[in-house]
């Protein structure tokens, strides 16, 4: 038997730019939870940051920026805004585990040569086991600009939260 090379799997399943996106979405999603691991490292102390963030998962990391941010967040309205924020990124997290870990598959039967031609992958999906959540491939790249997005609105709320702890040293 000869050995022949038929390629990733992947390449048959995705176009190159629904792969791109999913790339675009792992970097994104990686930038967020370490930024929130910086977090959590720096109001908790290095040690005890640390071990905080050992072995867990984002939307643990969240919870865990969540609960010791938010005593600091004295106004009711940015409070909200920020438990918000936590929840949509707690949704996104959902969204990217089903694209990243996800089975994908077309919503047609599609045979292995028309897999092959990859004449239209634009109704590619993953779905996970055991879960509702699905996302098209057509979603992907929104979703991580969200994550980008998210990063920039969690340094926005780390940055006024630091203005004002400065201030309060100050008075």
């Amino acid at each position: 038997m000869t050995e022949k090379n038929i390629g990733l799997l992947s390449e048959f399943l995705l176009t190159d730019e629904q792969l791109k996106a999913v790339g675009c979405l792992a970097l994104e999603s990686t930038h967020l939870e370490l930024l929130v691991e910086s977090f959590i490292i720096a109001l908790a102390g290095k040690n005890a940051g640390e071990l905080l963030v050992k072995r867990k998962m984002i939307d643990a990391k969240i919870d865990i920026f969540k609960d010791l941010i938010t005593p600091e967040i004295k106004n009711a309205d940015l409070k909200n805004k920020f438990e918000k924020l936590c929840s949509d990124i707690k949704s996104d997290i959902v969204r990217r585990n089903t694209a990243i870990h996800g089975e994908w598959n077309s919503n047609e039967n599609k045979t292995l040569s028309e897999w092959l031609s990859k004449k239209d992958n634009a109704d590619v999906v993953a779905k996970r086991k055991n879960s509702p959540s699905t996302i098209k491939s057509s979603e992907i790249m929104g979703l991580a600009h969200r994550f980008s997005a998210n990063q920039d609105n969690l340094i926005g709320f780390w940055t006024v939260l630091q203005k004002k702890s400065s201030h309060k040293g100050a008075e």
